[in-house]
């Protein structure tokens, strides 16, 4: 179950479930393949980002190692704080980061910049990780300890977000940060 409703797999099935994943994954490179205003050099780019995310260095390796987790939920097989944010960071986070990435290489940003923007996407995944496991009870929850601990991390989290926006201003003045503001304030408030 997923905030009362049941998950893909329980409603149709693992096996429609996988090809679902697949299908999306791929549609995502259909998207950018037809992207008229993206010329070939970035799209290339951006193509690198997405595929490194999605693989064994991200979400599928981050997968593999919440799947190793459950399958085997022994005594000695416990996630800390550290495992956790590894696995989240892998697992949610490199896609939120590819995203936020894929945004700032069609924008043209220096270095700089994408490695600011690298650090915001990856605080707000996991302040959005934290909060999804309080709302289960499960992860980061269950290694903090209390709600209270549990929130107070995600809060923490979304700080050091909002932070690496402001360095983002101060290097381009130019540059609307207020909608990633919202972004991150939202995935930290938001409701069950």
């Amino acid at each position: 179950m997923r905030r009362g409703q049941p998950s893909c797999h329980k409603q149709f099935g693992e096996t429609v479930a996988l090809l679902a994943g697949d299908a999306l994954l791929a549609f995502a490179f259909n998207i950018l393949a037809d992207a008229e205003k993206i010329s070939p050099e970035i799209k290339i780019k951006i193509i690198s980002e997405i595929s490194r995310a999605a693989g064994y260095s991200g979400m599928v390796g981050g997968q593999v190692m919440d799947l190793n987790y459950v399958n085997n939920k022994q005594e000695n097989n416990k996630f800390d704080v550290i495992r956790l944010i590894k696995l989240h960071t892998m697992k949610t986070g490199a896609l939120i980061i590819a995203a936020a990435r894929a945004g700032c290489i069609v924008a043209g940003t220096g270095e700089q910049e994408l490695d600011l923007i690298s650090e915001y996407a990856k605080n707000i995944g996991l302040a959005f990780q934290v909060v999804d496991d309080s709302f289960d009870g499960d992860g980061f929850a269950a290694v903090l300890g209390n709600a209270d601990d549990t929130i107070e991390y995600a809060r923490k989290l979304t700080l050091e977000a909002l932070l690496k926006l402001e360095k983002l201003k101060e290097i381009n003045a130019d540059i609307n940060v207020k909608s990633l503001e919202i972004a991150a304030k939202y995935l930290l408030y938001r409701e069950y």
